[in-house]
């Protein structure tokens, strides 16, 4: 007896691992479990140098006050915000403002954007300032050398100032202002000169009326560059000025004045330079400039006309008041003035000594 052939069965290829399917999703969960960790670690560790730094500055006597401090900005940001700053100093000086953020990318730490919401209030034994603004955003660089880069912008500053050497509080305002600091190209050390650049755009101070009627009836662009030498001297001497200015010029400190710039529909006037201080805290050193429209600005320092050293000197700045430049009207070219020079208290424009004119010690 025969056995029918039975019919060979199929076979099925073998089902494979299914493992790799979900290995993208296990390292992804990886991924953001080491972030987050690393996140929480780096949190920290800026909360102790904060902590560091803020008793250095005590240490110093700036006790800075951060109040409601909260770190955050996971998972990308940590972001270090304040709902009031204050700061208090042994020589006096006490400042506070409002609500405070400053934030940084986890991936670009060095680089710290901070912003500060008004009013500003200070005060010290020489008199207090006022201030609110639309916005006030800081921006600094550190690449582990000491502060690379600091800029300041602020749009809509408002400021009161009371001191005692004005004769009454002085408003002023302004569209917009700008401030850069930077290390001196090819400087190396933290020593090294550092470069300022300041621009304040539709100043209005209409206190000063009375004192610089010229510049101060009318919106005034300012632009000022600037090299300090010896800059470390200052920040070695701590708050007070004396000391400082005496460190500061032992150190060969100086200030190089490469062009400040002030421009009204009436006068404008730009400069350059180099001061220093002398044995007795003096400012000391020589301008070149170019103006036109000074003369009632000069005669408004000197004190009226009453001489004829007094008349020749407000005749060579460009004489009585000018006359506006019209909007879109060119403004006429400026004129060189003579070499303004400033020695043992003493100023000078050229040769000619200035009459009843002074320069007292800064400190």
């Amino acid at each position: 007896m025969t056995t029918p052939d039975r019919p060979e069965r199929t076979r099925l290829p073998r089902r494979g691992s299914r493992v790799w399917l979900f290995t993208p999703f296990v390292l992804l969960a990886l991924v953001v479990v080491a972030w987050s960790a690393a996140w929480f670690v780096i949190r920290d560790r800026v909360a102790d140098e904060l902590d560091a730094r803020l008793a250095e500055q005590a240490a110093l006597g700036r006790a800075w006050t951060c109040a409601d401090r909260g770190i955050g900005g996971f998972p990308f940001r940590i972001e270090i915000s304040c709902s009031r700053l204050a700061l208090d100093t042994d020589v006096g000086l006490a400042l506070e403002l409002g609500p405070a953020r400053a934030l940084a990318q986890v991936y670009q730490p060095r680089h710290v954007i901070v912003n500060l919401a008004g009013p500003l209030s200070a005060r010290s034994p020489q008199g207090a300032i006022e201030a609110e603004w639309t916005l006030l955003e800081a921006s600094v660089r550190n690449l582990g050398r000491g502060t690379e880069q600091l800029a300041f912008v602020v749009d809509g500053p408002r400021a009161r100032v009371a001191a005692a050497a004005l004769p009454a509080p002085v408003a002023a305002r302004a569209e917009r202002a700008e401030l850069y600091l930077r290390p001196s190209p090819g400087a190396t050390r933290r020593e090294g000169p550092i470069d300022a650049v300041l621009r304040a755009t539709a100043l209005e101070a209409p206190g000063l009326a009375d004192v610089l009627p010229a510049v101060a009836a009318g919106p005034t662009d300012i632009e000022a560059q600037m090299r300090l030498h010896a800059p470390a001297a200052l920040a070695r001497a701590g708050g007070d000025p004396r000391a400082a200015g005496r460190a500061w010029r032992e150190a060969g400190g100086r200030v190089e004045i490469g062009v400040v710039s002030l421009e009204t529909a009436a006068a404008a006037l730009r400069i350059t330079g180099e001061f220093a201080l002398d044995a007795l805290d003096r400012p000391e050193g020589r301008i070149e400039a170019s103006g036109r429209g000074l003369g009632p600005i000069a005669q408004a320092a000197l004190g009226g006309r009453g001489d004829f050293m007094t008349d020749a000197i407000v005749a060579a700045l460009g004489g009585g008041s000018p006359a506006p430049v019209a909007p879109g009207e060119e403004a006429p070219p400026l004129v060189p003035l003579p070499p303004l020079r400033i020695t043992e208290g003493r100023v000078f424009v050229g040769p000619i000594p200035v009459p009843r004119m002074a320069v007292p010690p800064l400190f």
